[in-house]
Order: C-alpha cells, then structure tokens, then sequence
C-alpha cells in the first residue's frame, strides 16, 4: 500500500541524503556515477557536468538526467548547493578524493594526509592570547561545566577526559535523565562552561550558552 501525500515522508534534502535513499533502486550506471560523487562530494562544486560524466565513465547526457531523477531542476542547482556547503566549512565537501588513488592503501594515506593537515591547520589558526586565556581560566574555575548535544558530545567527553587527569570538579552535560536547568542554576561567575557545538548544532544549545550569560 503506497502511502498517501499527508503521510510522505519528505525529500532528503542533501546530495548524499538524496544519493544513499534511492541508491538501490538505481541502475548499474547511475550507481557508478553515485560512488564517484560520494567519493568526493566537494569537487562538484569545482565540475562542469562534462568533466563529472569523464570521472564517472558516463554520458553527459546521463550525468544531467541523474540529477533531475534526484529532485534537482539542473546539474547547476546541485552544484551551488556544494559551494554553499563547501563554503560554510563543511568537512564532508572540504576533503577530496585525489585523482591517482586507485588503491585502498592510496585512500588511506590519503586520508592520513588530510587529517593531519587539518590538525595543523587548526593549531595554526588559534590565537595565543585567546588560548592562553582560556587556559587559565579553567585552572582557576571552581567547577568546569562541559556541554555538548548529541555528537557534539562524543567531543565533550573527550574533553573531560584529558581535563579529570589535570583537576577535579569537571561536570559532562547533558546528563541522561536529569534536567539540564536543575545544572545551570547551581552555576555561577567562579565557574567555566566549555560548549562544544559541531555543525548542525542543537537549538538546545545556543539557548543554554544565552541563560549562563545572564547567571
């Protein structure tokens, strides 16, 4: 029984989303065309439809009717969503697929490479001042609240984790089945909050850091 128009669920609305919910029901072509694009999602942003049907093996003809199969109105569209999503830092479209690796060993080195380049890319653009400051401040908190919603708090609990061998006191938020309002209201100018929020943050999370600047 198909569903009715009320009870559809919505599109997905990222290539990747779009790619990965019909993927199955693709043909062996359009599958091939997927696993390139899925490869490397940022150099789209970077193609003509030309250049990504010579990557993939495929006709132009098929690269572009791929795309309006996947809800898109041109290649075009989805191309300025890439540049949006490359532009706004995500790592998913930052991190390319070099053209000579054709081994796992090549992707993996590969990915080796650009992992270490963003760790020092990230050290690289921090401000010492900033830092420094930062550092002394958690050394002279008297509790250390560290907050991070849904993946962003794997990050948090690494955190706390390096944190607890230096000092004590060190609280990891949200705690499952507590209030988080019952945590905030015991905070006060002594203590020191580190938020952590990776892309798609929770709503949670700017409303939190709001109510603690008014404590």
């Amino acid at each position: 029984m198909l569903p009715s128009d009320k009870t559809r669920l919505p599109t997905p609305t990222s290539l990747e989303s779009r790619i990965k919910a019909r993927y199955e029901q693709m043909s062996v072509v359009e599958q091939k065309l997927s696993d390139v694009i899925l490869a490397a999602p940022g150099q789209l942003a970077m193609q003509t439809a030309t250049e990504l049907a010579t990557r993939a093996g495929v006709s132009k003809a098929t690269a572009t009717r791929f795309f309006r199969t996947l809800g898109y109105a041109s290649y075009d569209e989805a191309r300025r969503q890439a540049r949006v999503l490359r532009g706004e830092g995500s790592p998913l479209y930052l991190q390319d697929r070099g053209a000579t690796e054709r081994t796992v060993d090549d992707l993996l080195q590969h990915h080796l490479e650009q992992e270490l380049a963003n760790v020092r890319q990230t050290y690289q653009s921090l401000n010492r001042d900033e830092l420094f400051a930062a550092v002394h401040a958690i050394v002279g908190a008297r509790r250390v609240v560290i907050i991070g919603f849904r993946h962003s708090q794997t990050i948090a609990h690494m955190v706390r984790s390096h944190l607890i061998q230096v000092r004590g006191d060190i609280l990891l938020l949200p705690s499952p089945g507590d209030s988080l309002a019952e945590y905030l209201a015991g905070l006060g100018p002594d203590d020191v909050a580190i938020c952590i929020g990776l892309r798609r943050r929770m709503p949670q999370l700017e409303k939190t850091m709001v109510v603690m600047g008014q404590l």
